[in-house]
């Protein structure tokens, strides 16, 4: 009898034991950045999956262990009376957390879990508001993997005002934005050639256009300087000159794979206003003025009480056919 007594109470406390040491697998990944990964790439899908039903099918077993742990405790009363009881189930109690953190307990855990996965999904999924209240808010997220998931952070702070959240988020967008999803493609810009004469007809097609800068060509083909707004008020109508020996030399490239907040630097420091875009094999391939950048580090221009943008907001004209 003894022995019988005794192996119930160590089967019940090794099922509480187990039950305890069952966790299900988490990512470290949010849900959000899963389904982002899992809309670009297949692989993501099953992880995804589980992380959708991890808070419901973590409840089922928050009721499991509850059971088991009910079961072992009433047992353990009822086999040794309240005083061996309440001693043995208090020794239980201490030793428990160690168990649980064992290799082969967590083993055995894992392997358990992953045996009967299937049936905890099925029960989870009877009543899954009701079990999605019983498990309560979700844990915290303490690590963000991508600007996206940031983003999409900010979006949520319910304490932050519309307006901070658009700045914010606009400004966080801005630091990975790649400069060639902003710029102007080079089939579409104006340029000046670097022989034509900047008469009164040249220099009036250029006010017309309303812009502040345009890159020069030389005869290959080539941008070899930046004629500005700034250049051409020196000149009168009366005045005829090259737009080579106006023009400023200084050159600045930007690679269409670098972030938007590193050409904003470029410009900065080199006190320019356009930056010629070069592709993957060094040919340019856009440029992006000022103007750009600015519209692209998210300037309140859509904010209540703000005026209407222009239609056009780039530095530079479009081509005309």
């Amino acid at each position: 009898m003894e022995l019988f007594r005794l192996g119930v109470v160590v089967g019940l406390y090794i099922a509480t034991i187990l039950a305890c040491a069952l966790r299900v697998p988490r990512s470290h990944c949010s849900l959000f950045e899963l389904k982002r990964r899992a809309e670009h790439n297949a692989r993501y899908q099953h992880a995804y999956t589980r992380a959708l039903r991890a808070r419901p099918v973590d409840a089922v077993l928050t009721a499991i262990r509850g059971l088991v742990v009910v079961a072992a405790v009433a047992t353990t009363l009822h086999l040794y009376g309240w005083v061996q009881g309440t001693v043995i189930t208090c020794v239980a109690a201490v030793l428990l957390p160690g168990f649980c953190k064992q290799t082969v307990v967590t083993w055995l855990a894992r392997w358990l879990y992953r045996l009967s996965e299937p049936l905890l999904v099925m029960v989870a999924n009877w009543a899954p508001q009701w079990w999605l209240w019983l498990a309560g808010p979700g844990e915290p997220q303490l690590k963000i993997n991508s600007t996206e998931e940031l983003v999409h952070l900010v979006r949520r702070a319910a304490r932050l005002r519309p307006i901070t959240q658009q700045q914010v988020a606009a400004s966080v967008q801005f630091a990975a934005e790649p400069v060639g999803t902003i710029m102007t493609p080079m089939a579409t810009v104006h340029t000046v050639a670097a022989s034509d004469t900047l008469g009164p007809v040249r220099l009036d097609e250029l006010h017309k256009t309303g812009h502040s800068s345009f890159p020069v060509v030389g005869k290959d083909g080539q941008i070899v300087g930046i004629l500005s707004i700034t250049q051409l008020l020196d000149l009168t109508d009366k005045s005829s000159r090259r737009a080579s020996r106006v023009m400023d030399r200084r050159v600045y490239y930007v690679h269409q794979d670098q972030p938007c907040c590193q050409a904003l630097a470029v410009l900065a420091t080199g006190h320019a206003r356009l930056l010629v875009v070069l592709g993957s094999d060094g040919q340019a391939v856009g440029i992006v003025a000022l103007s750009d950048l600015v519209d692209a580090l998210g300037q309140p221009t859509t904010l209540p009480g703000s005026a209407p943008a222009p239609e056009d907001k780039t530095a530079v004209a479009s081509y005309q056919a």
